[in-house]
């Protein structure tokens, strides 16, 4: 029985990352560093978005080892708390590997080694206090307002149900 891989991007959609350069939503690396998770869990707490393993910064495909890639970002993963999502692909471009991990948004504050990190443009910093308060406060209303309720609509406030 042969083993179905499903990928999750075509070799142009992996090009056409590469073409928009690095942004709020991509980043590449040469190699993984020691500040992936930082990496992961700042486009965890933004938007989301990619990681190309074996792409500098001006865009120029140099490969990976992915089979090691994969091991040390798996490593990072088990480091971030609550855990992030994530789908990693080994994708072959001029006979070099690149490894493409996608990060999506997530729920709640994702944080590595006690700190919650957020990407701003293509760079990443630690959330302040204040931001912390904000975002866990836009979480807490978003599931707050999701949750079902017994009350009649006619029973409702109007102002409030119209806002």
């Amino acid at each position: 029985m042969r083993k179905v891989e499903i990928k999750f991007m075509s070799i142009n959609e992996v090009i056409g990352l590469i073409k928009q350069g690095e942004n709020e939503r991509i980043e590449f690396k040469e190699r993984v560093t020691d500040d992936l998770g930082e990496d992961i869990c700042a486009l965890a707490n933004a938007e989301g978005g990619f990681i190309l393993i074996g792409v500098r910064d001006d865009g120029k495909i140099v490969g990976c080892n992915a089979k090691k890639s994969k091991e040390r970002v798996t490593s990072f993963l088990n480091s971030i708390v609550p855990p992030v999502k994530v789908k990693m692909e080994v994708v072959q471009i001029d006979k070099k590997e690149l490894l493409v991990i996608k990060v999506k948004k997530a729920n709640y504050v994702a944080t590595i080694g006690g700190v919650a990190y957020i990407r701003i443009g293509t760079s990443k910093r630690p959330l302040s206090l204040a931001e912390l308060g904000m975002m866990g406060a836009e979480y807490l209303i978003i599931s707050i307002d999701s949750l079902p309720t017994s009350v009649e609509e006619s029973e409702m406030e109007n102002a409030y149900w119209k806002w």
